[in-house]
């Protein structure tokens, strides 16, 4: 029932981001023009969730987990203002990012097969241009949250070379173009 509970809650995600607004997308407002979630398994956890205990680690085996991500491995993931903690090699197969806000303002996670951020193509102030991604780039991204809060998503991952990015813009600025990204290699 709860599974049911989250995909309505993504889908209701979705169509909050296509509805209205204006399409342009090279950011804005963070809450406003945030990436759409493009995967049902994506699940913000309760804020009285602890944080891991490390910023940088790769679990194998059976997680257990409620979004149903059993046998997942399991990559623990920290943003803060302006970095991405993670492995740079991650396992091939079904990865289960579990993520920790350790910052003081909202992050996110989006994660985008490309062979580095320098490869990417963005606006003036860093930010990914998802709508110019080719086919398949996209992997999923998360919507942002707060600095002390937990999310995961739990997604099929192919060998290869991917980008994680902060694609959250604001002002002038963006996380991205800060320095918060992170070249992985999958394997």
């Amino acid at each position: 029932m709860r599974r049911i509970g989250v995909v309505i809650a993504a889908l209701a995600v979705v169509a909050a981001a296509c509805g209205g607004g204006d399409s342009d997308s090279s950011g804005g407002d963070a809450e406003a023009d945030a990436p759409a979630t493009t995967a049902a398994d994506t699940t913000a956890a309760p804020a009285a969730t602890a944080p891991p205990d490390t910023a940088a680690s790769v679990e194998g085996g059976d997680t257990g987990g409620a979004d149903g991500s059993a046998g997942a491995s399991v990559v623990e993931v920290s943003l803060v203002e302006w970095a991405i903690e993670a492995p740079t090699e991650l396992p091939a197969g079904t990865v289960e990012f579990a993520m920790v806000n350790r910052g003081d303002v909202p992050h996110q996670l989006t994660v985008i097969r490309a062979e580095s951020y320098d490869s990417l193509p963005v606006n003036a102030r860093g930010t990914v241009l998802l709508d110019e991604l080719a086919p398949g780039q996209l992997i999923v991204a998360n919507e942002p949250f707060l600095g002390g809060e937990t999310a995961s998503m739990t997604v099929e991952l192919e060998a290869g070379n991917y980008v994680l990015v902060c694609n959250i813009e604001v002002g002038p600025s963006s996380h991205a173009g800060n320095g918060q990204v992170l070249d992985v290699t999958v394997g």
